[in-house]
């Protein structure tokens, strides 16, 4: 079993300290995708949340330091892939989440129409407009069998 695959484990038994472990091993490794890294970054993200790091016991320290690493790992994302619209919208809507820096409407239409799939659900969250729920529902869909902290951070909105 190679690190990804041990995150991907233990993410999926929603072990997220040694999800992060693993994940930040894992990125190291030559040919990781993007996901990879976006799965790293939104982990660290909902590690901010007070109900997510008292149910999982995360240690004060690791809490401390997940909101400025999941920027760090969007930051290499970024170095590695390019400014992809996926990557900008997840450093956008954390830093709407967690430092309250709200987001028009406009930009997650924008990102949507570019077919970044966390955008989509965040439009239809937003605007509860018909036209997004079509598209949303097949978002939930596709992230029903994925398993990962970002998957089940986007079905929390469903």
């Amino acid at each position: 079993m190679n690190y990804l695959e041990l995150a991907r484990a233990f993410d999926r038994e929603e072990l997220p300290t040694s999800a992060a472990w693993a994940y930040e091993l894992a990125i190291q490794q030559e040919g990781v995708a993007v996901e990879t890294l976006l799965d790293l970054a939104v982990l660290y993200f909902v590690m901010n949340d007070p109900g997510y790091f008292t149910a999982h016991q995360i240690d004060k320290r690791m809490v401390d330091e997940a909101y400025p690493r999941a920027l760090a790992v969007l930051d290499i994302a970024e170095f590695r892939f390019g400014r992809l619209p996926e990557i900008m919208f997840w450093r956008l809507h954390m830093k709407e989440r967690v430092l309250g820096e709200i987001l028009p409407n406009e930009v997650y239409e924008r990102l949507a129409s570019q077919g970044v799939a966390p955008a989509i659900v965040a439009l239809y969250v937003a605007t509860r407009r018909s036209e997004h729920s079509m598209e949303a529902s097949r978002v939930f869909d596709a992230q029903k069998s994925v398993k990962t902290a970002r998957s089940r951070y986007l079905l929390s909105f469903a």
